[in-house]
């Protein structure tokens, strides 16, 4: 199974509120939004203790599935059919307007296209992407 994994699953993991064992067998997936926002937390201790846990997952990285200006990395994105995208970030904007929701619309879109599982700690984003895509292949770790 190819798995795509929120940022949050690597706070779950860090907090220990789940464990490397919880994680489906398969192969791990992330993209740069997932490793930049990791690399963006302010404190450095848990900066590092997240980034410890990135490194023992494994993750492989891939593409996103559109290139949004401001938030795309030359190289790590990729031009495609951006419909996806627009109506996840349209349900999580009606649900709760949050700054990181194009964040959010990016991961999921990226799951779609590439037909990944989807592991997410977020309510909303879980019930968004359950919403317009096969609840199946969503699978919301609660806190």
């Amino acid at each position: 199974m190819k798995l795509m994994l929120d940022t949050c699953v690597f706070n779950f993991l860090k907090d220990g509120q789940y464990f490397i064992k919880d994680l489906p067998t398969g192969k791990y997936f992330i993209t740069h939004v997932q490793r930049d926002e990791l690399q963006a937390t302010t404190d450095p201790t848990r900066r590092c203790e997240l980034l410890k846990q990135l490194s023992v997952v494994g993750p492989e990285n891939l593409p996103t599935s559109v290139a949004i200006t401001g938030l795309s990395r030359t190289g790590e994105a990729s031009s495609g059919d951006d419909s996806d995208y627009l109506r996840i970030l349209a349900e999580l904007d009606k649900r709760k307007k949050k700054k990181n929701n194009y964040k959010d619309a990016v991961i999921g879109s990226t799951a779609m296209q590439n037909k990944f599982h989807l592991i997410t700690g977020d309510s909303d984003f879980a019930e968004v992407m359950k919403s317009v895509w096969d609840a199946s292949m969503i699978t919301y770790w609660r806190k």
